[in-house]
């Protein structure tokens, strides 16, 4: 007799007195086993309440599918396919409470056997890691954004550029960049210390954030220069527009020691073109850059047609 036909005996049978301790034993146990077949739960343990808030019988009978968090489900159908040729796996995804709130588990699943060796079904065990996410996510989060800034750091926000740029190709999503340079930040370091050079850096890429939307990105490319990203702007002019509004609340003086310090911006905006590389869009923008700083600084400025 498997491990899971035993603990399906416990659930469905009488109680006698040894299958009692087994029982007990089985209630103390925090994972949670369960029995698959076609995708329908079979048996669940008893552990599924004090994990998740369900009793048995609200999985009993239901698709795995339905108490999982829809972000998890192409993965899931992977291992399903996986396990229908005898591989064990092991995955993490958010499945539901009975409350409506997600917790991460890791499944550890693999074929289920019938006395003959015969499929007859998945295994699968799964425990909570909603600790183990909480670090994965902070130090995710720590080796993708510039510490000072908050902003996405190179690295971070030139893979997302990239991934926009694929995105783009496909979903004809517009694209412009915006290059920026603070004008004479070493001045500022230089006169007033770089204390206040890193209040003035983190100020004006809070500034920066407040002034874009959900869907565009922002980045600490290194020392002064940062990258805006903006999605779904297919007109010159509406990056333009954009960049005057980042320009013009930048230029608010920032409080120093009583002091206002002033802090300007010079912009480079590039709208991408269809097909091409992220290296050729930033060189346009970076040289429309220039032209605003051979121009004056704290202005925006176009490339060349």
């Amino acid at each position: 007799m498997t491990l899971i036909q035993s603990l399906r005996d416990l659930s469905v049978s009488p109680v006698s007195a040894p299958r009692a301790d087994y029982q007990n034993l089985l209630l103390s146990l925090p994972d949670v086993v369960l029995l698959l077949r076609e995708g329908v739960i079979d048996w669940v343990s008893p552990s599924l309440t004090s994990l998740l808030g369900w009793s048995q019988e609200d999985w009993r009978g239901k698709p795995l599918e339905q108490f999982i968090h829809p972000e998890g489900l192409p993965t899931t159908i992977t291992m399903l396919l996986s396990l229908d040729k005898g591989q064990r796996v092991m995955l993490r995804l958010r499945l539901l409470e009975l409350c409506g709130s997600y917790r991460w588990v890791e499944i550890h699943a693999g074929p289920y056997l019938d006395k003959r060796g015969q499929l007859d079904g998945v295994v699968a065990c799964f425990w909570c890691i909603d600790k183990d996410m909480q670090v994965h996510d902070e130090l995710k989060h720590r080796a993708s954004v510039d510490e000072l800034t908050n902003l996405f750091n190179r690295r971070e926000g030139l893979q997302r550029l990239k991934q926009l740029f694929i995105s783009n190709m496909y979903n004809s999503q517009n694209l412009a960049l915006l290059f920026c340079d603070i004008d004479h930040f070493k001045t500022i370091n230089d006169l007033y210390g770089h204390s206040c050079g890193d209040l003035v850096l983190k100020s004006i890429a809070e500034r920066i954030a407040k002034g874009l939307r959900s869907q565009d990105i922002a980045a600490r490319l290194g020392g002064d220069e940062l990258l805006v990203v903006l999605s779904g702007v297919s007109k010159e002019e509406d990056a333009v527009r954009i960049a005057e509004k980042l320009r013009s609340s930048v230029a608010e003086p920032i409080l120093w020691n009583g002091k206002g310090i002033r802090a300007t911006l010079s912009i480079g905006v590039a709208l991408a073109s269809p097909h091409e590389s992220t290296d050729e869009a930033l060189a346009r923008a970076d040289e429309a850059l220039y032209e605003a700083k051979r121009n004056g600084r704290d202005q925006v400025a176009c490339p060349l047609a």
